[in-house]
């Protein structure tokens, strides 16, 4: 749990276009790091500290440039791809006392990087942490005790899932992408770094700036720490009365994009699920229960997305969230022939309305609407001329 001030540190600097940074320095640096620092108006500093200003969407578009350029230069040359790193891993062995074992008794086996048997294992601990979690929202009334033992499997199936995770990917430095990533990098904080007095700095050396990279790294916003920030004060605060974008004057970073994604998401969950199928407070405020009462909330949508639900009194439609354009698509085409057109004629009362429009006013609404009228009007006609009021 991150302490108020932590939050608000957090917040204040997404909300920032200006980030400061330090880097200890060592005394056995080489001439070319000391001539890098005198460059900005350091000499043998002890602690150098820099800025790093928010990139715009032009410096973003030219960095993508320059990782679309590597990939595509380095097309032919003899590299890995995160394709093929794979196999890499499964044919080369692990240099250990295992393995040397091995080379002198047929009868036992290597160790290799990767197998299949991992594969398998890391499955089968992704599936666990999300029964875990299922477990822990159905269990969300039990005693602090009996929630804490649950939550301990929890971490133990996480931790060694991260471990199989790192291993799968400790080799992902060689391979053509990563390549790209790093000269993305570079071109992105040649073009940020300024000095303390907000000074721009350009031209250091490729190692210079990877040294910048992994401080900034280093100092980065985990993604835990932005869910707990979209549902707790003061964020929901700024949230609330800053509305439509409280980063209208700040570069939108994926940081940002993630932390309103996650706050709306929150407020779906707390405004927009039906009321019997809402999960309660202690559940909302508890990321792992809250992750296990989505998760069956997934398991359970293809026996929603038939029903179903009403949007206003007059139109009845059927809601299905897409995960990519292609199930987009074909849910599209579950549409019938009329729906579609009914659809079309909305967005382009839409599209042409400046001021937006109201429900009541869509046309396909006006004829329902219309229509209710109608029925009503002559249900109380013959009401009347059976002398009833």
């Amino acid at each position: 749990m991150l302490t108020d001030q932590q939050r608000e540190n957090i917040i204040h600097k997404l909300l920032s276009t200006w980030h400061y940074y330090e880097i200890r320095t060592s005394p056995h640096w080489s001439r070319s790091v000391r001539s890098a620092c005198k460059r900005i108006g350091f000499v043998k500093p002890s602690k150098f500290a820099f800025y790093i200003k928010a990139p715009d969407s032009e410096i973003i578009s030219r960095a993508n440039k320059v990782y679309e350029d590597t990939l595509y230069h380095l097309r032919f040359n003899d590299f890995y791809t995160q394709d093929t790193i794979k196999d890499f891993m499964t044919r080369h062995v692990v240099l250990c006392e295992e393995t040397r074992q091995a080379e002198l008794n047929d009868d036992l086996d290597p160790v290799y990087f990767w197998t299949e048997d991992m594969s398998q294992k890391k499955e089968a601990y992704s599936k666990a942490i999300e029964e875990i979690k299922i477990k822990l929202y159905k269990n969300s009334d039990a005693t602090d005790k009996q929630i804490e033992d649950i939550r301990a499997d929890l971490r133990k199936s996480q931790k060694l899932y991260n471990e199989l995770y790192s291993r799968e990917h400790q080799f992902d430095y060689l391979t053509v992408e990563e390549i790209a990533s790093k000269h993305y990098t570079r071109f992105l904080y040649d073009n940020t770094l300024y000095t303390t007095d907000k000074k721009q700095v350009k031209g250091l050396p490729p190692f210079f700036l990877d040294s910048v990279a992994n401080i900034v790294r280093s100092e980065s916003i985990t993604g835990t720490q932005l869910r707990e920030i979209a549902h707790t004060s003061p964020w929901l605060q700024i949230y609330k009365t800053a509305q439509p974008n409280p980063f209208a004057d700040v570069p939108m970073s994926n940081d940002i994009l993630q932390l309103m994604s996650l706050t709306r998401w929150y407020e779906w969950v707390r405004n927009e699920v039906p009321t019997e199928q809402r999960p309660s407070d202690k559940v909302i405020d508890d990321d792992d229960m809250l992750d296990g009462w989505y998760i069956l909330w997934e398991r359970e949508r293809p026996k929603r997305q038939d029903l179903l639900i009403e949007s206003s009194k007059f139109n009845v439609e059927n809601f299905v969230m897409a995960k990519t354009s292609l199930e987009a698509d074909q849910i599209w085409q579950r549409n019938q022939k009329a729906a579609k057109s009914i659809m079309e004629h909305r967005a382009m009362q839409i599209f042409r309305a400046d001021k937006g429009i109201k429900n009541q006013d869509l046309g396909d609404n006006k004829m329902d609407i219309q229509i209710a009228a109608n029925v009503q009007g002559f249900a109380a006609a013959k009401a009347k001329a059976s002398g009833k009021r």
